[in-house]
């Protein structure tokens, strides 16, 4: 478990919100999670015990101070929250219950959960850039350029009316394009819709 410590008492209003932020702003550490215990006082009076349990407890002078202080049985330590308001801090000397335990198995998966969608929406982020770089590629290489044999087939997919032989080479190929270009301009236009409207699927 986490460094923890009780507040034996806080106004029956106090929630975990306010709790948290305190402990940060005041840079004492990140707390995790607050577990609390209504109570009732000699006056018929409710107010609630505060257990607070730290993911963080920081390394700085305020923080060490406070910690050297809280387990310290000969001083009172005191959390000031909004002057002159203050909170007296003791030892958390309760065993973790269950309830405890799962509490910080939540957190836990939380912290788990946030750091997977981070890394997914980073990952996102990167294939998106890839597309857009790769896309923006065929652009700039297209511009300016001849309608050519090698240049079509990067571009889009074999024409049904041309199967290129198995056995010839890129010379043969292009010849072979050549002579069916030149054949007429029906076939020419029949080419030029199946390479740009058909998709060739």
């Amino acid at each position: 478990m986490t460094y923890s410590i009780l507040i034996p008492r806080v106004f029956i209003n106090t929630n975990q919100n306010k709790i948290k932020k305190s402990f940060e702003s005041l840079n004492i550490g990140i707390v995790s999670h607050v577990k609390f215990v209504v109570k009732v006082d000699k006056f018929k009076k409710l107010y609630k015990n505060a257990y607070v349990y730290f993911q963080t407890w920081f390394d700085n002078d305020a923080a060490i101070n406070l910690r050297n202080k809280i387990e310290d049985p000969t001083f009172t330590a005191k959390v000031v929250y909004n002057d002159p308001w203050y909170w007296i801090v003791l030892p958390n000397t309760s065993p973790p219950t269950v309830i405890d335990h799962c509490l910080e198995k939540i957190y836990n998966l939380e912290k788990d959960i946030m750091t997977i969608q981070s890394n997914w929406n980073y990952h996102q982020s990167l294939n998106q850039s890839s597309q857009e770089m790769y896309l923006s590629d065929l652009d700039d290489k297209s511009v300016g350029e001849p309608l050519t044999f090698s240049s079509l087939s990067l571009l889009s997919p074999p024409s049904p009316l041309y199967e290129p032989s198995s056995s010839g080479s890129n010379n043969t190929d292009v010849e072979d394009f050549n002579k069916m270009m030149n054949d007429s301009e029906e076939k020419r236009n029949k080419y030029w819709m199946t390479v740009n409207y058909c998709g060739n699927e």
